[in-house]
């Protein structure tokens, strides 16, 4: 999501899934997804939204609704306060060299996270504080190798790109895929690693 450089009407459904789940959480992010919310939906649902549409988002207080009339009043300032990756924009202004290696430390974490927490059963980091625990040692271990200064990549978008990862395992998990029957791959230190039939194979 390229930011306040886009009109909101202009969002798409994942983009609108995003910032909903940076201010509030993973299942009513997820209610937004099986709504269809776009950006032109959530100006509506801000402005003229009733009990009924509220409630099929999951917002059923009302602190959560006001909540979303002002997230929807200061759009710019959500993303600017939350943006922890680079935008394409950034990524591309950086040389060939340090886009590859930018690349290859994000790849470096997505297999981590792939690897922490393999098949369907997917943690919500925000009600579980074992699970929250699981994440910030994961990132901290990470932060040494696949932090990135020149593209801006540090602990936080690190934290951030292992939600992400998670969150696109999510939506495809909704659409049928089942992880526990089809093997995932893990490219990391010279092994690759396949979860579901416990397979290393040095290469």
């Amino acid at each position: 999501m390229e930011g306040s450089s886009r009109q909101i009407t202009e969002w798409t459904v994942d983009d609108v899934s995003k910032i909903i789940r940076e201010q509030y959480n993973d299942e009513v992010a997820t209610k937004f997804e099986e709504q269809r919310i776009d950006g032109k939906a959530l100006k509506h649902l801000a402005k003229d939204g009733n009990e009924t549409q509220f409630a099929s988002c999951g917002l059923t207080t009302v602190g959560d609704q006001m909540r979303l009339k002002e997230i929807a009043s200061e759009i710019p300032l959500v993303i600017g306060r939350h943006r922890k990756k680079p935008t394409k924009a950034e990524i591309k202004s950086l040389t060939d060299l340090n886009q590859r290696i930018y690349k290859a430390k994000r790849k470096a974490v997505t297999n981590a996270a792939l690897e922490q927490w393999p098949g369907n059963d997917l943690p919500v980091f925000k009600n579980d504080k074992a699970a929250t625990e699981e994440l910030e040692t994961l990132v901290s271990t990470l932060e040494e190798t696949c932090s990135f200064e020149p593209a801006g990549f540090n602990k936080e978008g690190i934290k951030q790109h292992v939600l992400d990862v998670l969150n696109e395992r999510r939506r495809r998990i909704r659409k049928g895929h089942d992880y526990t029957q089809v093997s995932s791959f893990i490219f990391t230190n010279s092994v690759i690693k396949t979860h579901t039939q416990g397979i290393y194979i040095k290469y």
